[in-house]
């Protein structure tokens, strides 16, 4: 954070002075109503995607978001479609079945990834059980998933993406003197914790002691405030 050796950081600071938040960015943010380091701090996910699960390919939910575990088997390449979208495909499965995985416009998610290497791949499948596919999917390494088993997934704005929300409020983590403040501030405003929606099969995080169910996204709102308490 190029700015800490002349700011002192306090719940009040603007965000653009995070690393990587220029004035469009910052303005981004603003259209969330996320203007100083407290509102970012109290800007919750609405969901959480638990990566530790992942379904095979033919029992994964059709029409419904969940977490594919599958290896690259082919990488065709891309093509330019009319109207001058780009279009990449790569073939993945398994032991039974075979996934089709397309991006538009997002040449580096194909190119990143390894022919014979499994990833998890969260999206909502469709198509038969012959012919199964995947649109725009978020992707990840098996040592990826072990680092970070479970992703915030946060409310966002055109222009601003739920991974660039969560890198910002990543920098603040070893600030942990600006969270005292902010928690007794949304304390008082129970509205700045909003419902979750679900993701996948698993709706809501289970009772205690109840496993989760695999391949959902899980709604921790208890286990996100636990984890600010703790960093306090």
């Amino acid at each position: 954070m190029p700015t800490e050796n002349r700011i002192t950081l306090t719940p009040d600071t603007p965000v653009r002075y995070l690393k990587g938040v220029g004035p469009k960015t910052a303005e981004r943010f603003e259209k969330l109503g996320i203007v100083t380091l407290a509102d970012l701090l109290c800007h919750y996910p609405r969901k959480y995607i638990d990566f530790t699960k992942p379904y095979s390919i033919a029992e994964a939910p059709a029409d419904t978001e969940c977490v594919v575990k599958a290896e690259v088997f082919a990488k065709p390449g891309g093509r330019i479609l009319p109207g001058g979208r780009r279009m990449e495909r790569i073939t993945a499965g398994d032991d039974v079945s075979g996934l089709e995985i397309t991006w538009f416009n997002n040449p580096y998610a194909a190119q990143k990834l390894e022919i014979g290497q499994e990833y998890y791949f969260q999206g909502i499948v469709t198509g038969g059980m012959l012919r199964r596919q995947m649109v725009n999917p978020l992707v990840r390494t098996a040592e990826q998933v072990q680092a970070a088993p479970f992703e915030a997934v946060y409310p966002q704005t055109e222009g601003l993406s739920s991974s660039a929300i969560a890198k910002c409020v990543r920098q603040l983590l070893p600030h942990a003197e600006l969270l005292p403040r902010c928690r007794r501030r949304c304390a008082a405003n129970t509205a700045c914790l909003p419902r979750p929606k679900p993701c996948g099969p698993s709706t809501a995080l289970p009772p205690k002691k109840k496993p989760l169910r695999p391949g959902g996204g899980s709604s921790m709102k208890s286990f996100w405030c636990c984890s600010w308490a703790s960093a306090a």
